[in-house]
């Protein structure tokens, strides 16, 4: 079973047309696990998936997982509107509505 470590983002500001580097972690209590795992993103909706990768945790490993998040995540297009913050999380499957994440202003 995986225990996520969240997110660590390397600033709390996005200026427009900045990408972030985000680390997190995953640690595993039980047999080794290959999942998908991604980082989610939320604004004013639900959580959405903004990137992921395949990962094998092995059994009592502590991993470390690094993403850069590109621009575009912080854009209009993207979200249909310019957001001024987003929510951020790393799982192995869509966040319960009730989870919280690491908030990340942007301009």
């Amino acid at each position: 079973m995986l225990r996520f470590i969240d997110v660590i983002p390397s600033r709390e500001r996005v200026l427009p047309g900045e990408s972030l580097n985000i680390l997190g972690g995953a640690a595993n209590g039980g047999d080794d696990v290959t999942a998908e795992i991604g980082v989610w993103g939320r604004t004013d909706g639900g959580w959405r998936l903004l990137m992921s990768r395949t990962v094998t945790v092995e059994k009592g490993e502590h991993k470390h997982l690094y993403f850069t998040l590109p621009p575009e995540l912080f854009s209009e297009p993207f979200w249909e509107e310019d957001p001024e913050e987003i929510e951020l999380i790393i799982r192995d499957r869509k966040p319960e509505e009730s989870e919280n994440g690491i908030m990340i202003f942007i301009g």
